[in-house]
């Protein structure tokens, strides 16, 4: 194991989501109070999980009927 060369973890900040929402499915008064998203997508392994994660997920949890009023069966 050891150290490696390179970082293989991704983050992901968004923390206004509302301007993020403006063209969305959703309006962003009907956001819950939280309006940000911070992730942290571990690369342990690989990076190309992690980077799939960190491009995709936000997309996917914005995109789901249950969001934002079921956060966790969104995700």
């Amino acid at each position: 194991m050891g150290r490696r060369m390179y970082m293989e973890d991704r983050q992901l900040a968004v923390p206004d989501l509302k301007s993020l929402m403006k063209d969305g499915p959703i309006p962003a008064d009907e956001l819950p109070q939280t309006r940000a998203f911070f992730g942290v997508f571990d690369g342990h392994g690989g990076e190309s999980a992690a980077q799939y994660t960190a491009d995709h997920l936000l997309t996917h949890i914005l995109q789901d009927s249950r969001f934002p009023n079921e956060i966790d069966k969104a995700m």
